[in-house]
């Protein structure tokens, strides 16, 4: 126990026989027919258990400081981070069962209507296109929906992804989207088209192809959008600036 203690023990000891004292004047004001032994009995045996459960109170926080001082905070902070993390995503999520078939449906209709472009096994419903659940990043929910493909894709992925985002917007700025809108409208990060494939897979494993669709419905993805948007313009511009070195 170091000093600092020491003293605010000593002052907390002082503090309450100057309390002892002042309530036994006052006990004594208003029942005159008390006798001072009496009073100072009661008030002894009151100062008695006030200091009993003060020692208690204090002899436990003081241990319990120390266990505390020897845990690492950091993975305290972690922890609870990650349970609030697990909250949020599970808030996020809880429209998934709703949102999750539609984007389906939506994805299946696209494919098909240019599937003479892309080439793709595709069956004759939705039911061919596997809903594989939702992953989270960056504050934003992406519904996976995978497709059964008996040899690698050809293409590069993200060639493929681009053509199929191109026929995406075809389709939302002419049709929409059955039960969800088609466009998000955002007064801080602009307004965007609600369906966007954030990445495609291989799976060479389980002969699968991986759709990963974000659902452009509040601010969060809104900005998720608009950065990599922001980042494929600025790609494209350094990109035309080197090509135009080259032919100087």
């Amino acid at each position: 126990m170091n000093k600092q203690h020491k003293q605010d023990i000593s002052f907390c000891l002082i503090c309450t026989l100057l309390g002892a004292i002042l309530v036994t004047l006052l006990v004594l004001r208003n029942s005159p027919s008390m006798t001072p032994t009496t009073a100072l009995s009661l008030c002894g045996v009151g100062c008695l258990v006030y200091l009993t459960s003060a020692s208690i109170i204090f002899v436990f926080s003081y241990y319990i400081g120390k266990i505390f001082a020897k845990i690492d905070k950091s993975a305290v902070e972690e922890y609870c981070w990650l349970i609030a993390l697990r909250i949020s995503d599970k808030r996020k999520s809880k429209n998934a069962d709703i949102v999750l078939p539609r984007l389906r449906y939506f994805l299946f209709t696209v494919l098909k209507k240019n599937n003479d472009f892309l080439g793709l096994p595709l069956g004759d419903d939705e039911l061919c296109l596997n809903m594989d659940g939702v992953a989270f990043r960056q504050n934003n929910v992406f519904y996976r929906v995978s497709l059964i493909i008996p040899e690698d894709l050809e293409q590069n992925t993200e060639t493929f992804r681009q053509l199929i985002q191109d026929y995406v917007e075809q389709e939302l700025s002419t049709y929409g989207c059955y039960g969800l809108r088609s466009v998000y409208a955002s007064n801080r990060y602009g307004s965007w088209w609600s369906v966007y494939i954030d990445q495609i897979e291989v799976d060479e494993k389980r002969h699968r192809l991986i759709f990963e669709l974000m659902y452009i419905g509040n601010n969060y993805a809104a900005l998720y959008r608009k950065r990599i948007f922001d980042r494929e313009h600025v790609v494209q511009t350094q990109e035309q600036d080197v090509y135009d070195d080259e032919i100087e």
